[in-house]
């Protein structure tokens, strides 16, 4: 009896190993001087993320990475470091790109 249960426990352990694994989903990049823009279109058609953000804020930047596989986290950490916004996700699939809280105090 011992043994089925530990067989049991075992093997719902190996099932919520495998879901942590796969909840991680890595994608291929390779982008070289693409436009931001052109870039979050490209991980919403792959991921299923949801994008919100001004053009304005977006128009002159360019990214360049190559990467196979790279977890999106990863990515995602990489594109705030590598542009200087904020990228805040508000949900499961929705991220919102801010420019960073530049506003100053000033005393005297």
């Amino acid at each position: 009896m011992h043994a089925k249960i530990s067989k049991n426990l075992f093997s719902i352990f190996c099932f919520l190993c495998f879901l942590v694994v796969s909840g991680q989903k890595a994608i291929e990049v390779n982008y070289v001087n693409t436009p931001l823009k052109a870039v979050l279109a490209d991980l919403e058609e792959k991921t299923g993320l949801l994008f919100s953000y001004s053009d304005e804020r977006i128009a002159d930047i360019t990214i360049t990475k190559t990467a196979s596989p790279l977890e999106i986290d990863a990515f995602l950490d990489y594109l705030q470091s590598t542009t200087g916004l904020v990228l805040e996700r508000i949900g499961k699939n929705q991220i919102i790109i801010s420019s960073p809280n530049t506003e100053s105090t000033v005393c005297g």
